[in-house]
């Protein structure tokens, strides 16, 4: 689908703009400055919105990051948030994290939004002015009228390549907050617990041994856990099994 729309649009476009511009010049070049002129500008709104859009893709990004990663811990930790009762706290967090993600992607879409408009504004002002000259030229038997219909024609394919163009680069933006978040993904260093592990003979002399150990709070007199005897080699999984509340996190 890129490599499509890279081919159809972002190679072709060029040529019909470039093109349209030199066969206005080879009909007047008075009015095909406004051509020049209006490409000029078009390229300016098309790019300046593109430097604003970037950076806010990608921390929109960033954003969505933090409220998946609610969802995550929210989803991975239910019983223990409703265990210890933050069910309130984890709901405001996840809405203040949305909130925001909704307000940076409403803001980013109506600047991207804003391309649109502007591009019919400025094409439209041109073909006003050109149609307001050629007909003043028409008059004065400089032009003929068969002529101010081919430079409108050449302004109106001006008008949809770059419109479709716009819209590609819009496309284009989202696409490179998306690679960079991706590239960010994979060029993070993966563990290997192979690098510090140990020879068999030196996990059969260290362990951790616990024999009648007993936990009690400092805002409590009687003690949470009592009687807690285990004993564990390195790179052992030991596993609690309990109901909620039970003191497993202690």
């Amino acid at each position: 689908s890129g490599t499509n729309l890279t081919l159809r649009l972002l190679l072709r476009s060029p040529f019909i703009v470039f093109g349209a511009l030199i066969m206005a010049f080879t009909i007047d070049r008075n009015l095909a400055t406004v051509f020049a002129i209006t490409i000029l500008i078009l390229f300016a709104v098309v790019f300046a919105i593109m430097l604003i859009t970037i950076p806010l893709y990608r921390k929109n990004q960033e954003k969505l990051d933090k409220v998946f990663l609610s969802v995550k811990e929210n989803l991975t930790g239910a019983r223990v948030i409703r265990a210890f009762c933050h069910e309130e706290s984890e709901i405001e967090e996840f809405t203040s994290r949305n909130g925001t993600l909704y307000k940076g992607q409403m803001t980013t879409g109506r600047i991207s939004g804003l391309l649109g408009p502007l591009t019919y504004l400025v094409i439209n002002a041109a073909v006003i002015l050109l149609i307001n000259a050629g007909a003043v030229k028409v008059d004065n038997g400089v032009l003929t009228q068969g002529q101010v219909i081919a430079l409108y024609n050449y302004m109106a394919q001006i008008l949809v390549e770059l419109v479709k163009l716009a819209n590609l680069i819009i496309t284009i933006t989202r696409s490179l907050a998306c690679a960079a978040r991706i590239s960010g993904a994979l060029e993070q260093e993966v563990f290997d617990d192979r690098k510090g592990a140990v020879s068999d003979k030196v996990r059969e002399e260290y362990r951790v041994s616990f024999e009648n150990v007993c936990l009690k709070y400092n805002s409590y007199s009687e003690n949470a856990l009592e009687g807690i005897t285990f004993a564990a080699k390195p790179g052992e999984t030991i596993g609690i099994i309990g109901a909620t509340g039970s003191g497993k996190s202690s």
